[in-house]
Formats: C-alpha cells, sequence, structure tokens
C-alpha cells in the first residue's frame, strides 16, 4: 500500500462525500409512502363500514341458548306466547319481561333490548316472533 506523504498543511486526497439520495432511492421511499397511504385509508373504510352496520350478534346468541335449552328439554309446550320447557333439571319458562326475553325461575336474561317477542307453534315446530326497532324477526327454535 502507497502512504501518501504530503507537506505540512497540505490535504490528503479524500474519496468525494455522498450527501443526500439517489433518484432510484426517493423513488422507492416514494412507493412505500404510497403503498403504505392506500393500506391506511383501506383501514379507516373498513373501520367506518364496521361501525355503521348494526350487528345481530346478541340476538343470534340469544336464540342459540334459547334452541340449546328447549333441545335438551324432555318437553316444550307453547301457552300464550310463552315457552314452557322441562327437564331433569325442573321446569322452566321463557317469557317476555319489560323488554327482554327471560328465562324464569330466577331471571336470566336471554334477549334484551326488544320492542316485542312471544312463541308460536305451528305444525310441530316452535317458532320465535322477536321485534326490535324497525325491524322483525321469525325464528325457528325447534
Amino acid at each position: 500500500m502507497k502512504r501518501l506523504i504530503g507537506r505540512r498543511g497540505s490535504k490528503k486526497a479524500e474519496a468525494p462525500s455522498k450527501n443526500g439520495f439517489t433518484l432510484v432511492e426517493a423513488l422507492i421511499s416514494l412507493l412505500c409512502a404510497m403503498v403504505l397511504s392506500t393500506l391506511c385509508v383501506v383501514l379507516l373504510q373498513c373501520c367506518v363500514m364496521a361501525l355503521s352496520v348494526q350487528s345481530d350478534l346478541p340476538l343470534a346468541l340469544g336464540t342459540a341458548r334459547i334452541r340449546q335449552y328447549s333441545a335438551l328439554a324432555s318437553m316444550n309446550t307453547v301457552e300464550d306466547g310463552t315457552l314452557h320447557i322441562s327437564d331433569a333439571r325442573g321446569d322452566w319458562t321463557i317469557e317476555f319481561d319489560k323488554n327482554r326475553l327471560v328465562r324464569t325461575p330466577g331471571y336470566e336474561i336471554l334477549l334484551e333490548g326488544i320492542e316485542d317477542a312471544w312463541f308460536e307453534k305451528e305444525e310441530g315446530k316452535i317458532w320465535l316472533e322477536v321485534k326490535e326497532e324497525s325491524r322483525a324477526y321469525r325464528i325457528q327454535i325447534r
């Protein structure tokens, strides 16, 4: 290797410094920023759409619970819009009370925030009629 020997006060030969970005690096970073901003816009649109859609999840969970009780029962009868269930643990009643569908004895809330609900028996099938806000549902229980 060569050694640079210079006079006093003379500067050694320096390689040109690399300051800033090349055009390719700037274009790649711009592309990454565009992709990220597009993903953020799509994510925000999904969030807005998810928040604007009313969920029927409480209705689905309450209905599933009623179906489970009915399936495990040895006897199901409907009288005056109320479902009476008999099983090995005792006799239960599912009825509409104070904007709720409840199981008694006790007071287990199965559905709440509904305007009206009643049970009907047609051709050996048990149906649950539910009205909430401006919508009405007819759900087969058994």
